[in-house]
């Protein structure tokens, strides 16, 4: 039990430490959550237009309204491109963002190597330091850079389809 809570704490530290790298980029992360709501409400626009277009179909032979259906199918199209103006937008940013943060964390975790006294390394092999430093911070870059995009638009999506 006692070696469960310590792992828990050490988790709550490991995220406030993340948090405070995401902190100095929150105009950015902000951004991002205003483009995946935007990009998600957008895709799924689409479907009720298309609802709307089908709406505008009688039944029996030539009971079709053409300009509703080609005036709701152009609006289905621009929703479509704005959702993917916004989706690949939100992508890149979000790259950008990882980038950021990856790098800043490099240097601090460079700058913590060359405070840490030199017996450090005497019981660890270089290969074996280097290989977790890169192994983790990359971990953390494909996380912020594609599986946060996944979740927040999972949600989104989830939240808007249900409403809808």
């Amino acid at each position: 039990m006692g070696e469960r809570k310590k792992r828990e704490r050490i988790n709550w530290n490991t995220l406030k430490k993340l948090g405070h790298y995401l902190a100095a980029e929150r105009w950015y992360l902000l951004v991002a959550v205003c483009l995946a709501v935007a990009g998600n409400l957008l895709a799924l626009a689409g479907p009720m237009l298309s609802g709307y277009a089908v709406d505008a179909i009688s039944p029996g032979p030539g009971r079709v309204d053409f300009e509703r259906v080609f005036y709701y199918a152009k609006w289905m199209i621009v929703c479509y491109g704005a959702a993917f103006v916004c989706s690949y937008s939100l992508a890149a940013l979000m790259i950008h963002v990882s980038q950021r943060i990856v790098r800043r964390m490099r240097r601090d975790v460079f700058d913590h190597l060359m405070e840490l006294p030199v017996g450090y390394f005497d019981t660890r092999t270089t290969g074996d330091v280097i290989s977790r430093i890169s192994y983790d911070i990359d971990t953390i870059n494909g996380s912020l850079s594609h599986d946060a995009v996944q979740m927040m638009t999972t949600v989104i999506t989830v939240v808007g389809a249900l409403s809808m």
